[in-house]
């Protein structure tokens, strides 16, 4: 056999490995990319939900503000009562994807200003707090356990949040 014979045959099995290598390299760029993109719009529709849907924006200023919207009345009034439980699910929910690292600490702090925001809220923490010993009496998790542990690692919840079951009034008889 010839060198020059050697030579081609060589370059015949390694060609297609070249391409093979610099396709498999071009997909993985691509697959990147999409989840990229994916994340990106996920971060907009968030957004755009916080700042721009009425009621949602209505009920967060009521939080932020320093309203007491939590009450002995509260749970009667189902409207106002699902109207805050949706916000506040919100905020859970960007909390459970930063914890499962569905997104990144620089697209968390998107959120954050409100986020915390809405944990320093005295209403707020009186509302979790109920919440969290209702269920944790009826041996099940809180709705909102990832913004609980948020605050309480972020010390925007006393440390005691969890153990003490006289931090606040009882507004649900658990």
């Amino acid at each position: 056999m010839s060198l020059f014979n050697a030579i081609v045959e060589n370059l015949q099995s390694i060609i297609p490995w070249c391409f093979a290598i610099i396709g498999g390299g071009f997909a993985l760029y691509q697959w990147r990319d999409s989840i990229r993109v994916k994340r990106a719009d996920l971060i907009k529709q968030i957004n755009d939900r916080i700042r721009f849907d009425k009621d949602f924006a209505t009920t967060l200023y009521s939080i932020e503000y320093g309203d007491s919207w939590y009450n002995a009345k509260f749970h009667s009034d189902r409207d106002q009562e699902f109207t805050f439980d949706r916000v506040i699910s919100y905020f859970d929910y960007i909390c459970y994807l930063k914890t499962n690292k569905n997104i990144s600490a620089k697209e968390f702090r998107i959120f954050q200003y409100r986020i915390n925001r809405v944990c320093i809220s005295h209403s707020t923490k009186r509302y979790l707090w109920n919440l969290y010993h209702f269920s944790q009496k009826n041996k099940a998790d809180c709705s909102f356990q990832y913004l609980i542990e948020y605050a309480i690692r972020n010390k925007l919840f006393p440390k005691e949040f969890k153990e003490d079951t006289t931090l606040y009034d009882k507004t649900i008889i658990w």
